[in-house]
């Protein structure tokens, strides 16, 4: 996500989770980070970013990683994009603002 607060949040959460977190301010340092990271087993990707978008982050990290699931996430009313991240097997929608319980059910979903 580009906002530094979102990425903050999803930290905090993770952690209190005992889970591990890595962020990302856009779509070209998130496919980086997977590609570094090696074994992530779910992905929240913010649909509007700077330099590369959530959509061609998505593209690309499909490329290298089919199954892993993926939430893309926006603050906007952007249907043609979402169905866009659908087809392209994303499997929920986050809508900003969310409530961090929500945050925590998806995960809790996801890493059973």
């Amino acid at each position: 996500d580009d906002d530094e607060s979102i990425r903050t949040l999803f930290e905090c959460v993770t952690e209190d989770l005992g889970l591990q977190c890595v962020t990302a301010s856009d779509g070209d340092e998130a496919v980086k980070k997977f590609k570094e990271a090696g074994d992530i087993g779910l992905i929240f990707l913010d649909i509007k970013m700077p330099r590369v978008s959530g959509i061609e982050a998505l593209r690309q990290l499909r490329q290298i990683d089919r199954h892993v699931p993926v939430t893309v996430m926006t603050g906007f009313s952007v249907d043609d994009l979402v169905d866009e991240a659908k087809s392209m097997g994303a499997q929920e929608v986050l809508y900003k603002p969310f409530d961090v319980e929500i945050l925590e059910e998806l995960i809790h979903r996801w890493i059973k």
